[in-house]
């Protein structure tokens, strides 16, 4: 998908700034899911995955995917934690390591600190240089993150 085309999506989502320990979505459809299609908007100030369910990446495939835009700007001062420097460094090293944004694949979902497998994480939206970031992180490593909070 393009970078025009998973924005509008982004858009269309009511971000939470505080952490959310939940189960994953697909991005358009908002049904629960297990495996994705992940694909990558790191344009237009985000860096974060997009996860289509089966269906909404058949649809987007095909050209048909209906996307209703509702444009609720994400406002930095809502998205602002009092992180330590080393979560901070941990995050934006976590980000940097993410690789090619721009290959699609089909898979299960991951802690982003510790990569173990999951089906619920603490999904925490954060600035990191400039952009706005959605990392994922099982209970153990969440629960390690949230203690360092200053």
């Amino acid at each position: 998908m393009k970078q025009d085309a998973l924005f509008r999506i982004v858009q269309t989502w009511n971000l939470n700034p505080k952490p959310e320990y939940r189960g994953f979505r697909c991005a358009n459809c908002q049904r629960y899911i297990h495996r994705s299609w992940h694909h990558w908007l790191h344009s237009k100030g985000y860096k974060t995955p997009v996860h289509l369910c089966q269906d909404c990446e058949k649809k987007s495939r095909k050209g048909n995917l209906k996307v209703v835009t509702s444009l609720r700007p994400a406002l930095k001062s809502r998205f602002s934690f009092n992180l330590s420097e080393k979560v901070t460094q941990d995050l934006r090293s976590i980000v940097r390591s993410w690789g090619s944004l721009d290959k699609v694949v089909h898979k299960s979902f991951n802690c982003d600190k510790c990569k173990a497998s999951i089906y619920k994480a603490y999904h925490v939206w954060t600035y990191i240089d400039k952009d706005l970031v959605e990392t994922h992180f099982c209970k153990h490593c969440g629960d390690q993150l949230f203690s360092s909070f200053v």
